[in-house]
């Protein structure tokens, strides 16, 4: 199929047998159509042969009729096979040449002479009234006579002659076509001359109908094979040399409206001569064959192209319109670029401005130039452009209000003076907006700082008689006891307190942390060596969990901007929840890449327990995972990863998809 969609030489013959099977649809349908509208299929050879000698023979008899009305006695029909009779309206018989032969049809047809006939009104002439007397009284009849004149007359005028009748009456008229009018009876012999038109027409009529039912086999086959045909030149349109490169040629390269508009132009004007040089004899049916094969390879040259266009993609964009569109849209962009690049009160002064050119330029047209009317336009535009000029300044000073506020500006407030209506309600409802969240940041920020300090202080407290607890505990741990329990004891105090001064130290890291008052020190921090480093240490703790590592990251180098000690303690957290909460017998996947300016290090690895909480809960404070909390953890591990990735820049982000718990921190890559 690749073969035959790049052969030329398959092209050409698709193409010549398409247009071999388009005229024998074509002509199939039209004989089809010709012989089902003569009534072959409904009433058989005899009433429709009739029928078509009998059109023929109408005609002649119109002939007779208007060659005896001028005159002229007719006989170039004896040897075409017809016979005639002339009557008169009354049924007089006034000439004939039928003598009794025969006949294969006859009709009778009314002929008269031709005439134009139009009407005119009649003028009515009113007389000057004069004094009346007893006499001069209408009577009656005269009165009812007066009532009865015609108002209209009918001019006929003779056609042939030009002779001119002027009649007042349609009883005049219609007496005259009477008198100019007869009836021709026509006779079709029965044996009619082999070289007369009506033989002509029944021989042609006869080779239609004898093959009355393949035209219609043979059109739905012509039409079924050219479809197939025509689905294989719109796949291989576009294709040269066997192979599936889709190469435009020099008619693909046209723009598609003009290549459209030219080919339609083609196929109306070839239908157009198709309309009127059609006719029943062979020059003209061949020259109309040749005409609509033209415009069909016309039409096929359009689909291939379009098709062609298609696989390309970009069809619209190849168009001129589209290109005259866009340059009309790049022109206004352009102008709305330049607009906008004016201070607010300028925009608005441009739209009063065109605005009021475009109404004087509509009243100079429509209603002249008088003084009154300019100098109330004038008055009526200086009131629209005052008033629109307040409006501007007074949206300007709120817009620029809201902006302060919006920008954290706590002192900024709106001037009211000189405002009016909803513009000084608006402006006292910013000032408000403005008060109400400087409170609500001052309270916000007065309960962080006491939490914080809470914890400090609390902590603090604790971790001082701790020191002295664990101390005592390791004077104990050294002292030789001979009671085993208190030996395990003591292993129990040693053990719990040690996790309590862990607690303590990680509340005093979290709030810190998160208050940003740890130190920062950004350094220049390979991110592989990082990683090399953390499986290093994790390698002996995760395989006693049963899980194993596998560390992937890029053979290039990648940077980061980032404090050591606290990208170090971000990850020693992570990996110790990994130790803690992970299946045991899976993989922990520790992956570092690099896209763009963005570098990014991912934690994956299966949860041993289900988790129903969602990331951004995780990472809230003394939030497990493990809702039984039947392993060590305070639930910090999480919180004071993100605050430190905060306070260095970076972004974690943890994702729980079903078992699968993933953190992702990303760090803007270093040069």
């Amino acid at each position: 199929m690749k073969k035959l969609r790049g052969s030329l030489r398959a092209k050409t013959i698709a193409v010549i047998l398409l247009c071999l099977l388009a005229l024998a649809c074509a002509g199939s349908a039209v004989a089809a159509s010709y012989l089902y509208g003569e009534g072959v299929y409904e009433f058989g050879y005899e009433s429709t042969a009739r029928e078509m000698v009998g059109q023929l023979g109408a005609q002649y008899s119109q002939s007779v009729g208007e060659n005896y009305l001028q005159g002229f006695h007719t006989d170039v029909y004896q040897n075409k096979g017809f016979r005639f009779s002339v009557l008169s309206m009354d049924g007089d018989l006034l000439d004939t040449d039928y003598a009794g032969e025969e006949i294969l049809w006859e009709d009778t047809v009314r002929v008269t002479l031709p005439y134009s006939l139009w009407t005119e009104p009649i003028p009515v002439v009113t007389p000057m009234p004069t004094p009346q007397t007893d006499d001069d009284v209408p009577q009656p009849e005269e009165a009812a006579s007066s009532e009865t004149l015609p108002t209209q007359r009918f001019i006929l005028v003779d056609d042939m002659t030009g002779e001119e009748h002027v009649f007042t009456d349609r009883a005049d008229v219609e007496q005259w076509e009477q008198e100019h009018s007869v009836q021709v009876h026509g006779y079709v012999l029965r044996m009619i001359p082999a070289g007369s038109p009506f033989a002509q027409r029944l021989r042609v009529f006869d080779m239609l109908y004898a093959c009355r039912d393949a035209y219609i086999w043979v059109a739905a086959a012509s039409l079924l094979l050219g479809l197939g045909l025509f689905v294989f030149l719109m796949s291989a349109a576009g294709h040269r040399d066997e192979t599936d490169t889709i190469t435009p040629s020099f008619v693909d390269k046209t723009p598609w409206d003009v290549l459209t508009l030219l080919i339609l132009a083609g196929i109306v004007s070839l239908c157009f001569a198709i309309g009127s040089a059609i006719s029943f004899n062979i020059p003209s049916l061949a020259l109309c064959a040749c005409a609509f094969l033209l415009a069909g390879l016309l039409f096929l040259l359009w689909c291939m192209s379009t098709a062609t266009r298609l696989k390309l993609g970009g069809i619209l964009k190849s168009c001129v319109i589209y290109r005259l569109l866009r340059l009309v849209w790049q022109g206004v962009k352009a102008v709305g670029r330049a607009l906008g690049k004016l201070p607010l009160v300028w925009k608005w002064a441009a739209g009063v401005a065109a605005l009021a050119l475009i109404d004087g330029l509509w009243r100079g047209i429509s209603e002249g130039d008088g003084s009154m009317m300019f100098f109330g336009w004038i008055f009526f535009w200086l009131l629209v452009g005052l008033a629109t000029c307040y409006a501007v300044l007074a949206f300007r000073r709120l817009r620029l209000g809201a902006r302060q506020i919006a920008q954290g500006d706590e002192s900024a407030t709106v001037d009211t003076r000189r405002l009016i209506g909803d513009f000084k309600a608006h402006a006292e409802d910013l000032n408000n907006i403005r008060a109400g969240l400087s409170r609500a940041v001052d309270e916000r920020m007065k309960s962080e700082r006491f939490k914080t300090e809470l914890i400090t202080n609390v902590s603090h407290d604790i971790k001082t008689p701790l020191t002295s607890i664990v101390s005592y505990v390791d004077l104990l741990s050294n002292e030789e006891l001979e009671n085993d329990k208190a030996s395990e004891y003591i292993e129990v105090l040693q053990r719990q307190s040690a996790r309590l001064k862990k607690l303590i130290d990680d509340l005093m890291e979290a709030s810190k942390a998160s208050t940003g008052n740890l130190p920062v020190t950004l350094t220049r921090c390979e991110l592989g060596v990082l990683l090399e480093q953390a499986q290093g240490e994790y390698a002996e703790r995760l395989e006693k969990a049963g899980l194993t590592l596998v560390a992937e990251k890029p053979e290039e180098p990648v940077a980061v901007m980032a404090d050591g000690r606290h990208l170090w303690r971000i990850f020693d957290n992570l990996l110790s929840n990994i130790c803690k909460y992970a299946q045991s017998g899976t993989r922990v996947y520790l992956t570092l890449t690099r896209e763009g300016a963005q570098a990014a290090v991912t934690f994956r690895n299966i949860s041993r327990e289900p988790i129903r909480l969602d990331g951004a809960e995780l990472t809230e404070r003394f939030v497990r995972g493990d809702s039984s909390r039947s392993t060590e953890g305070s639930g910090l591990g999480l919180a004071i990863a993100q605050s430190l990735a905060e306070l260095q820049g970076a972004q974690m982000t943890v994702t729980v998809d079903g078992d699968l718990f993933k953190v992702t921190l990303t760090f803007p890559a270093a040069e």
